[in-house]
Protein backbone atom coordinates (compact mmCIF):
# COMPACT_ATOMS: atom_id res chain seq x y z
CA UNK A 1 0.00 0.00 0.00
CA UNK A 2 1.93 3.23 -1.05
CA UNK A 3 2.17 6.06 0.96
CA UNK A 4 -0.02 8.99 -0.41
CA UNK A 5 2.23 12.48 -1.31
CA UNK A 6 5.29 10.36 -0.75
CA UNK A 7 6.42 12.21 -4.19
CA UNK A 8 5.23 15.61 -3.25
CA UNK A 9 7.65 18.68 -4.44
CA UNK A 10 7.05 21.49 -2.24
CA UNK A 11 6.75 25.09 -3.43
CA UNK A 12 7.59 28.59 -1.37
CA UNK A 13 3.85 28.72 -1.39
CA UNK A 14 3.13 26.63 1.09
CA UNK A 15 5.77 28.61 3.44
CA UNK A 16 4.72 31.38 5.64
CA UNK A 17 6.69 33.66 4.84
CA UNK A 18 8.70 36.16 7.97
CA UNK A 19 10.65 39.11 7.22
CA UNK A 20 13.53 37.63 9.59
CA UNK A 21 13.97 34.17 11.63
CA UNK A 22 12.61 33.21 14.76
CA UNK A 23 14.49 33.88 18.10
CA UNK A 24 15.69 30.77 18.91
CA UNK A 25 16.55 29.39 14.87
CA UNK A 26 19.59 29.37 13.29
CA UNK A 27 17.41 28.60 10.17
CA UNK A 28 16.22 30.70 7.46
CA UNK A 29 13.61 28.24 6.38
CA UNK A 30 11.73 25.28 8.02
CA UNK A 31 9.65 22.45 7.19
CA UNK A 32 7.36 20.33 9.36
CA UNK A 33 5.58 17.31 7.12
CA UNK A 34 2.99 15.46 8.97
CA UNK A 35 2.02 11.95 8.28
CA UNK A 36 -1.81 10.70 8.55
CA UNK A 37 -2.56 6.82 9.10
CA UNK A 38 -5.50 4.71 9.05
CA UNK A 39 -5.80 0.72 9.36
CA UNK A 40 -8.03 -1.75 9.86
CA UNK A 41 -7.30 -5.15 11.29
CA UNK A 42 -8.04 -8.54 10.11
CA UNK A 43 -7.27 -12.79 11.50
CA UNK A 44 -4.24 -13.42 9.51
CA UNK A 45 -2.44 -17.02 9.11
CA UNK A 46 -2.83 -18.86 12.14
CA UNK A 47 -5.22 -16.86 14.01
CA UNK A 48 -2.93 -13.54 14.19
CA UNK A 49 -3.62 -10.49 14.03
CA UNK A 50 -2.38 -8.12 11.00
CA UNK A 51 -3.46 -5.07 8.69
CA UNK A 52 -5.95 -5.97 6.57
CA UNK A 53 -5.66 -2.75 4.87
CA UNK A 54 -3.51 0.62 5.60
CA UNK A 55 -4.02 4.48 4.15
CA UNK A 56 -0.64 7.12 4.97
CA UNK A 57 -0.42 10.20 3.61
CA UNK A 58 2.19 12.52 3.89
CA UNK A 59 1.76 16.45 3.38
CA UNK A 60 3.43 19.31 4.52
CA UNK A 61 1.98 21.47 7.73
CA UNK A 62 1.63 24.88 6.14
CA UNK A 63 0.86 26.06 9.55
CA UNK A 64 4.23 25.40 10.57
CA UNK A 65 6.68 25.92 7.88
CA UNK A 66 7.98 28.90 7.27
CA UNK A 67 10.86 30.55 5.22
CA UNK A 68 12.43 34.27 5.40
CA UNK A 69 11.41 35.68 2.83
CA UNK A 70 14.84 37.56 1.45
CA UNK A 71 16.71 33.98 1.54
CA UNK A 72 13.84 32.38 -0.82
CA UNK A 73 16.49 30.47 -3.35
CA UNK A 74 15.95 27.52 -5.22
CA UNK A 75 19.07 25.98 -3.10
CA UNK A 76 17.36 26.74 0.11
CA UNK A 77 13.79 25.40 -1.67
CA UNK A 78 15.85 22.13 -2.40
CA UNK A 79 17.32 21.48 0.88
CA UNK A 80 14.13 21.98 2.68
CA UNK A 81 12.74 19.26 0.02
CA UNK A 82 15.53 16.92 1.77
CA UNK A 83 13.88 17.41 5.21
CA UNK A 84 10.29 16.46 3.58
CA UNK A 85 12.09 13.52 1.83
CA UNK A 86 13.56 12.21 4.87
CA UNK A 87 10.58 12.48 6.76
CA UNK A 88 8.73 10.75 3.37
CA UNK A 89 11.65 8.11 3.79
CA UNK A 90 10.16 7.41 7.62
CA UNK A 91 6.65 7.19 7.05
CA UNK A 92 7.47 4.99 3.67
CA UNK A 93 9.22 2.74 6.10
CA UNK A 94 5.87 3.09 9.05
CA UNK A 95 4.18 1.64 6.49
CA UNK A 96 6.14 -1.34 5.45
CA UNK A 97 7.29 -2.20 9.17
CA UNK A 98 3.32 -2.09 10.08
CA UNK A 99 2.41 -4.30 7.28
CA UNK A 100 4.56 -7.00 8.45
CA UNK A 101 3.42 -7.20 12.08
CA UNK A 102 1.50 -10.12 13.30
CA UNK A 103 0.08 -9.90 17.12
CA UNK A 104 -2.18 -12.50 19.64
CA UNK A 105 -5.03 -8.84 19.92
CA UNK A 106 -5.51 -5.91 18.40
CA UNK A 107 -4.42 -4.63 21.60
CA UNK A 108 -1.46 -5.86 21.12
CA UNK A 109 -1.12 -4.96 17.26
CA UNK A 110 -1.96 -1.00 18.44
CA UNK A 111 1.02 -1.08 20.83
CA UNK A 112 3.66 -3.04 18.54
CA UNK A 113 2.35 0.06 15.68
CA UNK A 114 3.05 2.78 18.14
CA UNK A 115 6.89 1.13 19.39
CA UNK A 116 7.15 1.28 15.33
CA UNK A 117 6.07 4.60 15.10
CA UNK A 118 8.12 5.82 18.10
CA UNK A 119 11.02 4.35 16.98
CA UNK A 120 11.00 5.78 13.61
CA UNK A 121 9.96 9.15 14.56
CA UNK A 122 13.32 9.34 16.20
CA UNK A 123 15.49 8.32 13.36
CA UNK A 124 13.13 10.81 11.23
CA UNK A 125 14.42 13.82 13.23
CA UNK A 126 17.78 12.63 14.56
CA UNK A 127 18.44 12.07 10.70
CA UNK A 128 17.12 15.97 10.23
CA UNK A 129 19.50 17.32 12.66
CA UNK A 130 22.12 15.57 11.21
CA UNK A 131 20.88 16.63 7.64
CA UNK A 132 21.07 20.29 8.87
CA UNK A 133 24.58 20.03 10.72
CA UNK A 134 26.68 18.39 7.66
CA UNK A 135 24.95 21.34 4.94
CA UNK A 136 24.94 23.84 7.23
CA UNK A 137 21.49 24.57 6.39
CA UNK A 138 22.04 24.14 2.72
CA UNK A 139 25.24 26.29 2.59
CA UNK A 140 28.00 23.33 2.68
CA UNK A 141 27.37 22.69 -1.20
CA UNK A 142 29.49 19.68 -1.70
CA UNK A 143 27.68 17.65 1.76
CA UNK A 144 24.22 19.24 0.24
CA UNK A 145 24.74 17.09 -2.86
CA UNK A 146 26.16 14.85 -1.27
CA UNK A 147 22.91 14.44 0.71
CA UNK A 148 20.57 14.92 -2.21
CA UNK A 149 22.36 12.30 -4.26
CA UNK A 150 21.78 9.91 -0.99
CA UNK A 151 17.94 11.19 -0.70
CA UNK A 152 17.10 10.64 -3.70
CA UNK A 153 18.41 7.04 -4.22
CA UNK A 154 17.00 5.54 -0.98
CA UNK A 155 13.76 7.05 -2.75
CA UNK A 156 13.92 5.23 -5.66
CA UNK A 157 14.33 2.17 -3.59
CA UNK A 158 11.23 0.13 -2.95
CA UNK A 159 12.68 -0.31 1.20
CA UNK A 160 14.88 3.16 1.15
CA UNK A 161 15.48 3.58 3.88
CA UNK A 162 16.71 6.77 6.39
CA UNK A 163 19.44 4.63 7.82
CA UNK A 164 21.11 4.08 4.74
CA UNK A 165 21.15 8.45 4.35
CA UNK A 166 24.94 9.75 5.19
CA UNK A 167 26.25 9.35 9.12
Amino acid sequence: MPVTGFTTEITWSKFKKLKTRPANSDADGYTVARSQTRYSFARGEGGAIVIKTMNIAISMDTTQSWVVESKMTDELLQHEQGHFDITALGVREINLGALRLKEKTTRELEESIKDLNDTLQGKIDATNIRYDEQTKHSQAKTQQEKWDKAIAAEKRKAEGSVDNLPK
